[in-house]
C-alpha cells in the first residue's frame, strides 16, 4: 500500500538504484530512454552515488534524481501502481527514515514539512530513529537534534515561501520534533 501526502507540489522525482555500482550505466540508459520519448534530458549534477537530470518537454521541467543505495537491498519498499505500471517505492516508514537523514545534510523547510506530514500519516518516529543508521552510517539522532535547534526558522520560512501561519506551525513542529528526538536518545 502506497501513501501519498499531497501537502505540496513537487518538482523532482527520486529514483533509488541498487546495486550502487550500476549507477553509471543506469544513468546512461535513463537519459537515452527519456530522450527516446521525445524529452530533453540534461545532466545537472553527477557524483559517484548521485545523478541529477533536468527533464524538459518544452512546457514543463522536472528534476530526476538517480540515487545509488549502497549495501543490502532495502526492505522498506512497497509496490505501487503509477500510470498503469507497477513500481517499487519506498514505504511510508522508508520515507520517514530518508527524511530524517535529509535533516543531517540540509536546512530545507520542505524536509521538515514532509516529515510532519509523514508522521501525521502514520509514520513511526521511534522506529525510524532505530533503523536510520542502517541506511546512513553517519546518522546520529543527537546530531539531528543539535542541527534542528540551530535552524533559523525565519530564514527557512522565507526560503520555503511559507505564510506566517505555516511558519508558526512549522516552528511548533520543529520544537516538538526536537523534544521527541531528544527523549528517544534519553
Amino acid at each position: 500500500m502506497a501513501t501519498v501526502c499531497a501537502h505540496r507540489a513537487t518538482r523532482d522525482l527520486d529514483l533509488l538504484w541498487q546495486p550502487a555500482e550500476d549507477l553509471v550505466e543506469m544513468a546512461r540508459q535513463t537519459a537515452a530512454t527519456v530522450e527516446a520519448a521525445g524529452l530533453r534530458c540534461d545532466t545537472v549534477q553527477r557524483a559517484p552515488t548521485f545523478v541529477r537530470f533536468r527533464v524538459d518537454d518544452g512546457v514543463d521541467t522536472v528534476l530526476l534524481d538517480l540515487v545509488a543505495h549502497p549495501g543490502p537491498a532495502r526492505a522498506d519498499v512497497v509496490l505501487a501502481e503509477v500510470a498503469g505500471v507497477t513500481v517499487r517505492v519506498l514505504s511510508l516508514q522508508g520515507l520517514v527514515v530518508d527524511k530524517l537523514g535529509a535533516l543531517l545534510s540540509r536546512e530545507e523547510g520542505r524536509d521538515l514539512d514532509d516529515l510532519m506530514q509523514l508522521l501525521q500519516a502514520g509514520g513511526d518516529l521511534a522506529q525510524a530513529v532505530t533503523v536510520a543508521p542502517e541506511h546512513d552510517a553517519g546518522f546520529s539522532c543527537m546530531v539531528v537534534v543539535g542541527l534542528l535547534r540551530r535552524w533559523q526558522m525565519q530564514r527557512v520560512a522565507i526560503a520555503a515561501g511559507w505564510s506566517a501561519e505555516k511558519a508558526a506551525e512549522m516552528q511548533g513542529f520543529r520544537n516538538t520534533l526536537v523534544g521527541l528526538l531528544a527523549d528517544l536518545v534519553g
